[in-house]
């Protein structure tokens, strides 16, 4: 069995911040630990109990990736398909995060509309790097190549000329 040794200052956040795992996430951007298991379940069982049968965890501040017990709250499928839907006032849950799902605000200058929907800035940036990196390094291994053909086609026409 595992055992976790949890940072006593991490533990003595403040109660209305979020807290953020620095480790695996799903596609859905909850924070993920050992063989998969979602990491605010494990807080909210370690700081509150056991989560009540026929209940669900519902972040209260709208961020997946948050793994604040405080946060968390046991509610039915049904309560947390309402709250989510919210639609007699016409809100959906999109509307409502203020977070994406590797934890960045969304508001201000990280956020940017893109066919009606609200985007990260930051989390767009982090994929244009990556993409950029990986066009470069295509770029690097193609030019290496073609040189690497030149040098082999030097020697090749070097040995016919003895």
């Amino acid at each position: 069995m595992k055992t976790w040794k949890w940072n006593a200052a991490a533990l003595q956040a403040p109660k209305d911040e979020c807290w953020l795992w620095d480790g695996a996430h799903d596609s859905y951007g909850y924070s993920l630990v050992g063989s998969g298991q979602r990491l605010h379940r494990i807080m909210y069982q370690l700081f509150r109990g056991a989560v009540p049968l026929n209940r669900i965890l519902h972040h209260t501040c709208e961020n997946p990736g948050c793994i604040n017990p405080h946060h968390l709250e046991a509610m039915t499928q049904v309560e947390h398909s309402v709250l989510h839907k919210l639609t007699e006032l016409g809100v959906t849950s999109r509307r409502l995060k203020t977070h994406c799902k590797h934890g960045h605000l969304l508001s201000g200058d990280n956020l940017y509309l893109y066919r009606g929907r609200r985007h990260c800035k930051a989390c767009r940036f982090t994929m244009h790097k990556r993409r950029q990196a990986a066009r470069r390094a295509t770029i690097r291994n193609d030019v290496l190549d073609d040189y690497r053909e030149e040098c082999k086609a030097d020697a090749q026409s070097g040995r016919e000329e003895d």
